[in-house]
């Protein structure tokens, strides 16, 4: 019991160690690491986390435990694929963070000789091959199509060009592929014996310890969530079977990143509401009615999934979303990261349930024109909200003010950014052939941007150490050559390390410097267009149109917006009526008045619309609750975990979009600006909110 006492401290020892030396490598390369909801997870019991969309390959793993560790004080260990466990540096790593290994069939999967066709559709189970050798098969061995069409079991071999598969290609890019009259190439793998990777899991929750998986299996760089495989449910079935006083929950989180494998960008994990599988379930798992208990358990993990990610069908839906969002954020305060993440999904959840209306859709028609524009100057969203002068004086003033202290900044990044140049395009170069590699053998990814980011981290986790100490002993030959110090070899020793915490420091100086001084950078276009002699009258019109648009969007969704989140009405009654809104929201719940007789405001460009007519239909019991939830910030309405209107799976056929927020260049901007949009009312009718918690009477007298 000592022994096991004492290896178990070291390993947890080990894991911190670990832990906090990626973390550092973590919070270089991400700008901002936000967690949500972390005190939904469970402290003390078994806890299966799910995660989802895989965007980053190796980065979602190491942001999780981070996380996890920091923001819930628990240690999880992840599954990794096999494959990876050999890689250098990965693999040490992996076993510091007590990962469990995973062998996938695709990694194994080799090209087969022929081709293959399906020369009936409607008998997709039998498949044809020209110059293919089934008898060599082996038993339950695996087909894979190319260009994603999938994998499929051989479950008879009838001669070497016809067998049997145990279930149909269903997608459409395997029909495509399959169809073609030549056929199509053709992979080859075996069947994985998965007993011991679910025996290690099975230990580790009846321990009550932590599991993280990614049920989408590998990452990608798709803008969908990938079908969920089993494996997640046959772990939880089969523990609970196999222990069935084991207290297991089930914890989904969001990975969101704002540009998943760009240097400096910003990421939110967000947890959910933990949930158990039902009793029933477990013994439908027990009596051999496995794959209907799988079934119900992964939708089970697809629902919560919803909850925590942002869904759209298509890129182009987030671009509109996102720059919708923009138009609407309060310019009196700064939207903390996971605020934008959350406003983002209810942004969704709205236009997925009005996107047939015409004014809905004409705006999205207003959106995609605006972004047109601000790509043809070159310029952001939060460019042309900063307010110039129009004095030409006092913009040439600031123009060369800027360009001076752009300069200084680079001045003082230049040392540590030539110290730091070979291991920026040791990286560039290696994560781009690891780009190219994956793309060439996976059938799910796009162009292969998931595994950017993880090997820009382990080339520079390997490469600048190395490269550092060579720069310290270079720099300490060199100072002992001049003869100023070092003339010992006790002295020359000392050196090394001294010049290697120096050449660190120049180069975190550098970081921070150039991070500050591309901040200046990109004030410089508005400023420089403001004085062109042709451009200035189309940027100030394209501010003019930005004013304009953004009331518009504000009034459809102060109108539209409490039909989806009730609660919102308490800030459409803000918009309308400026300060003393909340109060007046207030007096409606005392005097148990008709939602009826609450008027809602006219909006200018919304008349006779039946838009009207639709935020009517809002009940009195949204009205109570408007009047009783005076909380949060004005373009965030209370958080509703649950699933919200748009996003059931029978009702959305919406997908999951990767990383959130990866087609959009804004949102490191508005992050850190203040400026998008003029709404002091809003802002007022927050701080009459706070003063009406703080003296419910004295508030409800004056309004």
């Amino acid at each position: 019991m000592a022994f096991e006492s004492i290896c178990k401290a070291l390993g947890q020892f080990v894991y911190d160690l670990a832990l906090w030396l990626v973390s550092v490598l973590v919070d270089l390369f991400f700008r901002e690491v936000k967690s949500r909801g972390s005190f939904r997870v469970p402290r003390k019991s078994a806890v299966i986390f799910v995660a989802a969309p895989h965007a980053n390959q190796f980065v979602d793993a190491l942001i999780l435990m981070k996380q996890i560790r920091f923001a819930c004080d628990r240690r999880v260990s992840t599954l990794i694929a096999a494959k990876s466990m050999k890689v250098p540096i990965v693999g040490p790593i992996a076993r510091a963070f007590q990962c469990i290994p995973v062998a996938r069939a695709e990694d194994s999967a080799r090209s087969a000789v022929g081709h293959l066709r399906l020369e009936d559709p409607e008998k997709p189970l039998y498949i044809t091959g020209t110059d293919t050798k089934f008898t060599q098969f082996e038993p339950h061995t695996l087909i894979s199509l190319p260009s994603g069409g999938g994998m499929a079991e051989v479950k008879h071999v009838i001669d070497d060009t016809h067998c049997v598969l145990a279930k149909a290609f269903r997608n459409s890019k395997a029909m495509d592929v399959l169809t073609k009259p030549e056929g199509t190439p053709f992979r080859t793998a075996p069947k994985v014996d998965q007993s011991k990777m679910y025996r290690a899991v099975h230990d580790r929750l009846n321990e009550g310890n932590c599991i993280a998986i990614f049920p989408e299996g590998g990452s990608h760089d798709r803008p969908e969530l990938l079908p969920l495989k089993a494996g997640v449910a046959i772990m939880a079935l089969g523990a609970l079977a196999e222990n069935p006083d084991l207290d297991l929950k089930i914890v989904p989180c969001g990975m969101n990143y704002f540009h998943p494998h760009r240097f400096r960008s910003r990421a939110v994990l967000e947890f959910g509401d933990p949930f158990t599988v039902p009793r029933e379930l477990v013994e439908l798992y027990k009596n051999g009615s496995r794959s209907s208990a799988i079934k119900q358990v992964l939708d089970m993990v697809y629902d919560a999934l919803v909850t925590v990610t942002i869904l759209t069908p298509d890129y182009t839906t987030l671009e509109v979303v996102q720059a919708a969002r923009r138009l609407f954020k309060p310019s009196e305060m700064q939207l903390p990261l996971p605020e934008v993440v959350e406003l983002n999904r209810r942004f969704v959840a709205g236009y997925l349930r009005y996107k047939d209306n015409p004014h809905v859709e004409a705006v999205r028609k207003q959106v995609l024109r605006y972004n047109e524009k601000l790509y043809t100057l070159g310029v952001r969203d939060h460019q042309v909200v900063e307010p110039i002068a129009n004095a030409k004086l006092h913009i040439i003033s600031l123009l060369v003010f800027r360009i001076c202290l752009l300069s200084s900044y680079a001045m003082c990044a230049l040392p540590g950014s030539i110290l730091f140049a070979p291991v920026f395009i040791a990286t560039s170069y290696i994560s781009k052939r690891k780009q190219a590699t994956a793309l060439r053998n996976s059938t799910v990814k796009i162009e292969g941007k998931d595994v950017l980011a993880s090997w820009k981290l382990i080339v520079g986790l390997g490469f600048t150490p190395f490269l550092y100490i060579i720069y310290g002993v270079a720099a300490a030959t060199f100072t002992r050559e001049m003869g100023w110090w070092g003339t010992t070899s006790l002295q020359f020793f000392l050196l090394i390390p001294v010049y290697i915490y120096l050449f660190t420091v120049m180069t975190v100086a550098a970081l921070r410097f150039g991070e500050v001084g591309m901040d200046i950078y990109k004030t410089l276009r508005p400023l420089k267009l403001s004085l062109h002699p042709t451009k200035s009258s189309v940027f100030q019109n394209l501010r003019k149109e930005r004013e304009i648009l953004s009331k518009r969007i504000t009034d459809l969704c102060y109108t539209l917006g409490p039909t989806v989140y009730p609660e919102m009405m308490n800030h459409k009654l803000a918009y309308a009526y400026g300060t003393n809104a909340v109060s007046s929201a207030t007096d409606v719940q005392a005097s148990d008045v008709s939602a009826r007789e609450v008027p809602t405001p006219e909006l200018p460009e919304l008349e006779n619309t039946g838009l009207q007519k639709t935020a009517a239909s809002v009940n009195h019991s949204a009205v109570i609750e408007a009047g009783s939830s005076n909380r949060c910030s004005p373009a965030l309405t209370p958080v509703n975990h649950g699933r919200s209107p748009s996003s059931s799976r029978q009702t959305s056929p919406t997908q999951s979009s990767r990383s959130s927020q990866d087609g959009n260049s804004e949102d490191s901007a508005d992050v850190q600006s203040d400026n998008a949009l003029n709404m002091n009312d809003i802002h007022r009718a927050l701080q009459a909110s706070k003063r009406l918690r703080k003296n419910p009477r004295k508030s409800t007298h004056q309004s």
